[in-house]
């Protein structure tokens, strides 16, 4: 079968779907696929057809490769994320009750309250419930694109300046770490999961992005703390809670985001789509 005749067969054919030629062998005994918009793909059992048409969607009709790369990029962020949060639970060793909580609207205000008024035993106000509320509201917000560590810090900060009003100077040092730990490794996932599930791809991609920088160069550089006496430093300790949750990405996942951002932005707009398009049906 020539080329010319190849390709109007192809146009008479016209459904989203496996077209074989057994009589002809130039690619190599794959399959062409039609995805709309970017005609035909030849695929071999490496690619997963469902994959291929979902990645299009995301991406029809765009032509500046810098938000073709990021669309795909928020895709295969949001596709890994229950994997993700499964491993970070291992990771963390947070207790598994904490897995509702996480991904709940108010999170933060359960988690921080509970600090509060059961393990502190705080005096309930109505003044301090608006105080945590503003707070936490702030924090998933996020105007000022801060990472979820520093975040983390800052509501870590205002617990212990609120135990120590309510429970007397000093009683910060009091908390149960048990509890503290939990708390806090709890908090950076819900606002990871945040940063992902309740925002546009340019401010997800971005502060993923930047928290592996921050992370980076604290691990070359990294911070030494003030510690009370007898407490030892352990050097690069703050790195891993400053890494985004693509650290727990599953291991293809993590391949995809690789390649993507290797991918060549020097090729036309239609070969970078459909070489990215060809990245993320992988299985």
């Amino acid at each position: 079968m020539s080329g010319d005749s190849l390709n109007q067969y192809l146009l008479e054919h016209e459904r989203g779907a496996y077209l074989d030629f057994p009589d002809d062998d130039a690619y190599g005994g794959r399959e062409a696929l039609k995805v709309d918009g970017y005609g035909i793909f030849y695929i071999d059992n490496s690619v997963d057809p469902a994959l291929l048409k979902d990645a299009a969607k995301q991406i029809a009709g765009l032509d500046d490769k810098r938000i073709i790369r990021q669309r795909l990029v928020y895709k295969l962020m949001r596709d890994a994320t229950d994997r993700a949060i499964s491993r970070y639970f291992q990771c963390e060793g947070i207790p598994w009750d904490y897995r509702s909580i996480v991904e709940s609207a108010d999170c933060l205000e359960t988690l921080i309250k509970g600090i509060f008024y059961k393990v502190c035993k705080i005096r309930r106000s109505e003044m301090l419930d608006e105080e945590v509320v503003a707070l936490c509201e702030m924090h998933r917000r996020n105007d000022s694109l801060s990472i979820v560590y520093e975040r983390v810090g800052q509501i870590q900060k205002f617990i212990h300046e609120k135990v120590d009003q309510f429970c007397g100077n000093g009683a910060r040092d009091a908390l149960p770490v048990k509890h503290m730990r939990n708390l806090l490794a709890a908090a950076r996932l819900h606002l990871h999961i945040c940063d992902i599930n309740t925002k546009d791809a340019s401010y997800s991609v971005y502060l993923d992005e930047l928290s592996k920088l921050v992370s980076e160069f604290e691990y070359f550089n990294p911070h030494i703390p003030e510690l009370p006496a007898g407490k030892q430093v352990i050097p690069r300790w703050r790195v891993r809670h400053m890494k985004p949750l693509s650290h727990f990405y599953d291991k293809s996942t993590r391949r995809k985001l690789a390649e993507l951002q290797a991918l060549d932005e020097g090729l036309t707009a239609d070969a970078f789509a459909r070489a990215a398009l060809e990245i993320c049906a992988k299985k």
